[in-house]
């Protein structure tokens, strides 16, 4: 019930916000819009199709993404997302130190878990969430805003909690997506000029996003990367059986209430391309890849004017794709603020050219103030 009342609140403001905005809208936004609500619509469908309900609360993601199309939502709006990722981390360390019942990974027991795995003591971080491998991928999808940050002291700290909130939650998928994505913008930002800049990142955003294809369709271990081969080689077999709108947007939910390939924690397909595939077959695929293409795009061309951000999350985005389902593109859930906001924005954006006197460089204005003063100083002498 609270999650109705939730989404039906968030699209009661939304819809407010899309009959009262009185801000200047983008046409050519309509398309990151649409690219992003293709997913969802097919998804739908699929769930149509398949005879699952469809709930309320889906129609809470495109009433976000109009909103902030009518709001003309830029990349810099998203610093919230960095303060938002520095406080959620501080939060649940407060919690795994204060409160370790509620803040530590539990059992199905109801004690608190111990893992191999773990990287600070024995136990893994969850914070407010249900899991460590949940906080991981919120943690590690927000962390790319801190680039937004004007302020060198506000990055490190927020780096520094989110990092050491990462670290005890031993989420290898997301501290690889964190790894991958710093290496990136280290890498990029080596170069002044634009082309170099573009061509590399090229060169390191397309294989982040291939690889979530590559591996689990390379993967023939049914226990390789803690049993995710398993759940990969079910869902593709399920998906064999309905390639062209897949079982429906909840068929793992579904299948989960009776016996099945998959193991008993496979409440997702643990990557989004085999995700995709299970829940709304290559009509899904499809739309996942034109999205995609739209970031990819705005990526390597912002990496060329010297904003690393897009580059940096959709790098991440993809990385952390590969073990682990960051948006199902189907409502909105307690990953959609770092999972569904950044897409949407960044795939609405377009770069406004700056004046013609802003193009011509700082020379050319000065040498224009010094015209304006002496056309000042001629009139009161006259």
């Amino acid at each position: 019930m609270a999650a109705y009342l939730t989404a039906a609140l968030l699209i009661a403001l939304c819809l407010w916000q899309l009959l009262t905005a009185k801000v200047a809208t983008d046409t050519l936004g309509l398309l990151g819009v649409g690219l992003l609500l293709a997913p969802w619509m097919i998804a739908m469908l699929s769930s149509a199709e398949s005879g699952s309900n469809i709930p309320f609360n889906a129609l809470a993601l495109p009433a976000v993404a109009f909103a902030l199309w009518r709001l003309n939502a830029k990349l810099q709006d998203l610093t919230a997302v960095a303060w938002l990722t520095g406080c959620t981390a501080a939060i649940a360390l407060v919690m795994g130190l204060l409160a370790p019942t509620r803040g530590l990974l539990h059992g199905s027991s109801g004690y608190v878990s111990t893992a191999d795995k773990a990287i600070i003591g024995d136990t893994l971080l969850a914070g407010p969430f249900n899991h460590s491998n949940q906080l991981g991928v919120i943690l590690a999808l927000g962390l790319p805003a801190i680039l937004l940050l004007h302020r060198r002291s506000d990055r490190f700290w927020i780096f520094a909690v989110t990092v050491l909130a990462l670290a005890w939650s031993a989420s290898r998928g997301s501290l690889l997506a964190v790894g991958v994505f710093l290496v990136a913008c280290w890498w990029v930002t080596r170069f002044k000029n634009a082309s170099p800049r573009r061509f590399w990142s090229f060169v390191v955003v397309v294989p982040s996003l291939a690889a979530v294809a590559y591996v689990p369709l390379v993967t023939d271990d049914l226990s390789a990367f803690s049993d995710r081969g398993q759940i990969w080689a079910a869902s593709m077999a399920a998906w064999a059986e309905s390639p062209s709108s897949g079982n429906g947007y909840a068929w793992y939910s579904e299948i989960a209430k009776v016996a099945n390939d998959l193991t008993a924690v496979a409440f997702n397909g643990h990557n989004l391309f085999v995700h995709a595939l299970a829940t709304g077959g290559v009509l899904l695929l499809v739309a996942l890849v034109l999205l995609c293409w739209r970031l990819v795009s705005v990526s390597i061309a912002e990496a060329g004017v010297g904003n690393i951000f897009p580059l940096a999350y959709t790098v991440c985005f993809g990385v952390l794709a590969i073990l682990e389902v960051p948006t199902r593109f189907r409502d909105v859930d307690p990953q959609s603020w770092v999972a569904v906001l950044p897409v949407v924005i960044i795939a609405m954006w377009k770069r406004v050219a700056p004046p013609e006197s802003t193009r011509r460089g700082g020379a050319a204005l000065l040498e224009e103030n010094e015209h304006v003063e002496e056309a000042k100083s001629t009139e009161l002498e006259h």
